[in-house]
């Protein structure tokens, strides 16, 4: 889907998107208690469905279904839906 992806470890997130520029323009998606800390510092924050309570609750959007059962294509579609771009879904 043409989107840059970085997989970094937990401890070292938050350091991460803050360091990238603006966090208000990243879209951070993740499933714990620690990516949930994470989520009001970024523009777009995204949990899957079965995500841990907190990540459920601080998320901008959770998506339809859980991580490894289509999680990542909801928030594709959903933030392409968000960007205008056209995807034939």
């Amino acid at each position: 889907m043409k989107f840059p992806c970085s997989c970094v470890k937990e401890a070292d997130r938050l350091d991460f998107v803050l360091a990238k520029g603006d966090p208000t323009e990243t879209v951070f998606m993740g499933d714990g208690p620690y990516d949930a800390k994470i989520f009001p510092h970024v523009g777009l924050s995204i949990a899957p469905a079965q995500a841990w309570r907190t990540a459920v609750a601080n998320a901008t959007y959770v998506t339809e279904r859980d991580g490894g059962k289509g999680a990542v294509m909801d928030a594709c579609v959903y933030i392409m839906d968000k960007m205008g771009i056209e995807h034939g879904f």
